[in-house]
């Protein structure tokens, strides 16, 4: 049998949302399907992200059991809101990733684009993006 910690690594600014926009004010979830789950970031707040900036999250989502002779997959469930001041409404994504998890595997990293808009009304061209990257690492290795 392995185990393997599936972490919520880091968040990334793609593309902001025009020449205005200034950082990203973001919090968001992580969850394995059928699973636990996070809120990031850990103590209430926003993650303060600049146009082009990284944020190392480092945050264990869950771990997951994989048995002898057997492929598991995880799925993560990925969402981030932005928060924007009155009279802007907040962007919102949503995405995912998935491993499939054998019992002599290596370290995984996925990452998923989330596209942020509010009730989908900006054209992709002009929304904001995101990238959320999810590791899943071997415990027993």
């Amino acid at each position: 049998m392995a185990r393997f910690e599936i972490k919520l690594l880091d968040v990334r600014m793609v593309r902001s949302q025009g020449p205005i926009e200034g950082a990203f004010e973001l919090t968001g979830t992580a969850s394995l399907v059928g699973g636990t789950g996070i809120v990031w970031p850990l103590f209430g707040g926003e993650t303060s992200l600049p146009v082009g900036g990284v944020k190392a999250l480092n945050r264990r989502i869950g771990v997951v059991e994989v048995g002898a002779n057997e492929i598991r997959v995880a799925n993560v469930r990925l969402a981030a809101v932005e928060h924007d001041n009155a009279p802007n409404p907040d962007e919102s994504g949503k995405g995912s990733v998935s491993f499939e998890l054998m019992e002599n595997g290596g370290e995984l990293i996925a990452g998923a684009v989330l596209n942020l808009a509010a009730n989908g009304q900006l054209p992709l061209e002009n929304r904001g993006r995101i990238q959320v990257r999810v590791a899943a690492t071997p415990l027993d290795a």
